[in-house]
């Protein structure tokens, strides 16, 4: 067995526009998804202190899932104010 995951940097003036704080960028943004877009990731601080700033996404899904998750992800982003 295996698996795909991407390893995305999070642009932090688009992650404090939407109101994600604290210490851990990737904490926050990964709050963020999971309230706003109901989409399951992985702070990249997890994976140790160069990793902050990164969310780790499981791309094994079935097409559908996958973009039904890119759908939601880009509804919520949407609805963060531009800078």
């Amino acid at each position: 067995d295996g698996a795909f995951y991407a390893f995305m940097k999070i642009n932090a003036d688009a992650a404090r526009a939407a109101g994600v704080t604290g210490d851990s960028l990737s904490w926050g943004m990964a709050e963020f998804l999971i309230k706003n877009a109901r989409i399951g990731c992985v702070p990249g601080v997890d994976f140790g202190p160069n990793s902050e700033g990164y969310l780790r996404f499981c791309t094994c899904r079935s097409r559908e899932e996958l973009n039904g998750a890119l759908a939601s992800m880009k509804e919520a982003l949407s609805r963060v104010p531009a800078r």
